[in-house]
């Protein structure tokens, strides 16, 4: 059963934009704009449009006539309405909470954890898929949530809203099935020795995930261990992809590797999922022994779970290298295809986090942040 701990709640900082020249908002109901000091600088009205943009280390508000100048951050505090949350919009979507626009130009949705969550899960996965597999995304996605807060603080933010963090939608993409996951799991996160793991998830291990040692590198992690998965249904369970040796070399040299012309891609070590964990690439002007993983994110290969061949001409060169691999992501932790295979077969959310975070504890958090 779930242990309870004390925590204390504070709201998730995400980045939505970051580093543009402008950008356009408003607010579902009439909103106030304070400045740094909390003196208030105007007022949105309902579904106003505003823009938002830079000159220098100043940020520029501009709505028809209106023209507000900051020398810090803003905030857009829309008003409380009976019955609907407080929602503002950014770019071309709505969110709940507020709107903080710092220097920079960097537009951050600041919310409550279990509001975030609702534009996270359906993003993650669907929301036809079974309940109980939603209900394991939606406390994989909390409890890294809680691990990863802070990671992009230098630029004022939490988590970003993309793959490099989490795909998170706003409230556009919410669904009764996906809030629905959220709100049974609320506040309830993964821990290992009474704190929040790192709870990695991926699309699909192709028939076993695998540990964080074998694709990161570093010590074993107790948590994050290879275990069978079930994801056969994954449409990424089998791959097969065929790269050029004239665009993998374009690929390398993008990221400061120039070995010449390529002859062959050797495999050297092998984690226990069958994982590449270093491979040895071969050219006509020395070779390079990179992770998987890296090799992974530089060709855009769909993991570092493959066996590679040559394609030759007619002469005995090399023109390129067939890829045959299985699954889609980093292989570590929660399998999202494997959670639906073990959802239908009628197992609970708690067995699902059970089996892909060995060695760890459900806890429920009254607060669901630390």
């Amino acid at each position: 059963m779930p242990t309870a701990t004390p925590a204390q709640e504070r709201p998730v900082r995400i980045g939505l934009i970051d580093g543009v020249t402008a950008f356009v908002f408003s607010a579902a109901t009439t909103a106030t704009i304070i400045d740094e000091r909390g003196q208030e600088l105007g007022t949105v009205r309902t579904r106003e449009a505003w823009q938002a943009r830079r000159s220098g280390k100043r940020i520029i508000l501009t709505a028809g006539d209106q023209t507000l100048l900051a020398n810090g951050p803003v905030r857009i505090l829309p008003a409380y309405q009976s019955g609907s949350p407080p929602m503002v919009y950014v770019g071309k979507r709505w969110y709940r909470g507020i709107l903080e626009i710092r220097d920079g130009l960097i537009a951050i949705n600041e919310l409550p954890m279990e509001d975030y969550l609702y534009g996270v899960v359906p993003c993650e996965m669907p929301h036809t898929w079974p309940l109980e597999a939603l209900k394991a995304q939606a406390v994989a996605a909390r409890t890294y949530t809680v691990a990863k807060l802070g990671e992009m603080a230098a630029r004022g933010y939490d988590l970003k809203p993309t793959t490099d963090h989490q795909v998170y939608g706003g409230a556009a993409r919410e669904t009764p099935e996906s809030n629905l996951a959220v709100d049974a799991t609320r506040g309830e996160v993964v821990t290992y020795n009474g704190r929040p793991i790192p709870a990695y998830y991926c699309s699909a291990a192709g028939g076993y995930t695998d540990g964080a040692d074998t694709v990161w590198g570093g010590d074993p992690v107790p948590y994050l261990q290879a275990v069978p998965d079930f994801d056969q249904a994954a449409p990424s369970y089998l791959w097969q992809h065929t790269i050029s040796a004239v665009a993998l070399r374009s690929d390398l040299e993008r990221h400061g590797i120039s070995i010449g012309d390529l002859t062959a891609i050797e495999p050297l070590l092998r984690g226990y999922s069958g994982r590449v964990r270093t491979l040895a690439i071969r050219g006509s002007q020395g070779d390079k022994v990179l992770s998987g993983e890296r090799f992974r994110y530089i060709t855009g290969l769909k993991s570092s779970l493959f066996n590679v061949a040559p394609e030759l001409d007619e002469h005995g060169r090399t023109t390129g290298f067939t890829f045959a691999g299985r699954g889609h992501g980093h292989g570590v932790g929660l399998s999202q295809w494997g959670s639906r295979g073990l959802g239908q077969m009628g197992y609970s959310y708690v067995q699902i986090l059970s089996h892909y975070y060995p060695h760890s504890q459900l806890t429920i958090r009254q607060a669901a942040l630390p």
